[in-house]
């Protein structure tokens, strides 16, 4: 099943196994520590008045997988990272897996 066809299947009703997918490299596991390769947007920073990090390649844990039909997989994590002014701190928000690798 093709990426179209699990979203459209997904959005008529019916049931799609999120981490069979053709598409996504691997399998991730809540707790499991990886490495974000691309920033993408944060959905939720939980620092308020922070900005959102400027730099990227940072490390995370996953807290849960959760099914988007927007993009398939998007993984909630948690990390620290370093913000533009100079200070670190956590963050947390949502992640497309395939944007993702794991720690060897």
């Amino acid at each position: 099943m093709s990426f179209f066809e699990s979203t459209q299947a997904a959005e008529q009703g019916e049931t799609v196994d999120p981490l069979s997918a053709p598409w996504e490299p691997r399998t991730f596991t809540v707790g499991e520590r990886v490495r974000v390769r691309e920033r993408l947007e944060c959905r939720v920073c939980n620092v308020p008045g922070r900005p959102r990090p400027a730099v990227d390649d940072r490390i995370a844990r996953i807290l849960s997988i959760r099914r988007n039909l927007d993009h398939p997989y998007f993984v909630a994590f948690e990390g620290d990272f370093d913000f533009p002014d100079g200070s670190s701190g956590p963050l947390w928000g949502y992640y497309a897996a395939l944007e993702l690798e794991p720690l060897d």
